[in-house]
């Protein structure tokens, strides 16, 4: 699951600021719970990669890997999927990183 970080927070070895999308790995299942019930974290719905514009040739070549949509790529243990796909790891982290720029906000687009 991805979220939207809507007020800033910390964990004291982690930041994550306001408008950054993560799945907030290493933050418990109850923390999450209370992030969420706070109104400090929002689930985010993620899209296909193949509606991402660009990403049609992408988006089939991880299809294969049963990696479908943003939360997949993102969630994904790209090392594995490297050693499967015969792609480089840092072009699928770039990739990962490309994709959740496409779904967080804009400035001024809050």
């Amino acid at each position: 699951m991805l979220y939207r970080v809507l007020d800033d927070i910390s964990d004291g070895k982690r930041t994550f600021s306001r408008g950054t999308i993560s799945p907030l790995k290493g933050v418990t299942p109850a923390g999450i719970v209370t992030l969420l019930e706070r109104g400090i974290i929002a689930s985010v719905r993620s899209p296909p990669l193949r509606v991402i514009p660009g990403w049609e040739q992408r988006a089939e070549l991880l299809k294969t890997q049963g990696i479908t949509t943003v939360e997949d790529l993102v969630e994904a243990d790209l090392g594995e999927v490297s050693e499967a796909l015969d792609v480089p790891e840092g072009e699928l982290h770039g990739a990962a990183q490309e994709v959740l720029r496409f779904i967080e906000p804009t400035e001024g687009g809050e």
